[in-house]
């Protein structure tokens, strides 16, 4: 009987799922005016045409899918994203900004040599056998400083889907005050696979994102998909978009994106013409 009378009172405390529509219209109404007022900001990017098809910028409850086959420059256009997160030009707010990275392709050597090339216009070969001098030791440093920022943190383990969102559950509650945390992952084939199915692991990986993105009302995420090997065989020029089925392994994950970028660059696959489009 004390178990029975335990349950009962445990599924009395649980609170419903279902809530009012009053409630939840008013907190979408109170969010609205938060930025028609100016409280609140979408975190803007260089990319002007990105900003414009994003209604401004990346907003909190954002998803957003940065897809490609490998060597089209994924990882480099989420460090300039990331970049910008922190360009107090672009975003005057960012100090009150967190960005977790979940960079399971490469380590935090291999992206700050990356870095560093970008900002020194010179090879890794130079960067690590040249000690820099003058204005590169300026720009070195500056790198450097830029990338120990304490609102930069670091989750570089893949893990099994569960335990990244324990991980991640705990470290947005941590920061629920903040005015936005943004997380990244690249990329999302990486996941760990406890289970022998792959495509249930990145399944449910992009599904606890959903449900992190439902529970609090601050993070938005920036992902990073392979696409599948088939594009890349394709030689009529009618058919060489890029589409949904393309994306590896999940559909979840085009479902629950806000918006997918897909980076894709017919020439380098020796395409003269692409997407031919018919003048009527």
């Amino acid at each position: 009987m004390a178990l029975r009378d335990e349950l009962e009172q445990e599924e009395k405390t649980k609170p419903s799922l279902i809530k009012k529509a009053k409630d939840l219209v008013k907190a979408a109404k109170e969010q609205i005016k938060r930025y028609q007022s100016g409280k609140d900001k979408p975190i803007k990017t260089r990319y002007t045409h990105f900003n414009d098809n994003s209604l401004g910028g990346i907003f909190s409850g954002m998803i957003i899918t940065i897809a490609g086959i490998s060597g089209s420059g994924k990882t480099h256009v989420l460090q300039e994203l990331e970049n910008d997160i922190f360009d107090k030009e672009l975003n005057p707010d960012c100090d009150e900004y967190v960005l977790l990275r979940c960079n399971w392709e490469m380590t935090v050597y291999k992206l700050l040599l990356r870095k560093l090339k970008n900002k020194l216009e010179r090879t890794m070969r130079h960067i690590l056998f040249n000690a820099p001098k003058g204005d590169e030791l300026n720009k070195f440093n500056e790198v450097c400083e830029s990338e120990e920022n304490d609102n930069i943190f670091y989750l570089e383990e893949p893990t099994d889907p569960k335990t990244w969102y324990e991980n991640v559950h705990a470290f947005l509650t941590e920061n629920i005050k903040k005015k936005q945390v943004i997380v990244t992952i690249d990329h999302l084939a990486l996941v760990r696979d406890l289970l022998g199915n792959k495509k249930k692991a990145m399944d449910d990986l992009v599904e606890y994102i959903n449900s992190l993105k439902k529970e609090f009302k601050n993070v938005s995420f920036v992902l990073v998909s392979q696409m599948n090997r088939d594009i890349e065989g394709r030689t009529d020029v009618r058919h060489l978009a890029p589409k949904r089925s393309d994306l590896y392994n999940t559909d979840t994950l085009f479902q629950i994106s806000d918006l997918v970028i897909v980076i894709h660059n017919p020439y380098k696959l020796g395409h003269e013409k692409y997407m031919v489009v018919s003048p009527k």
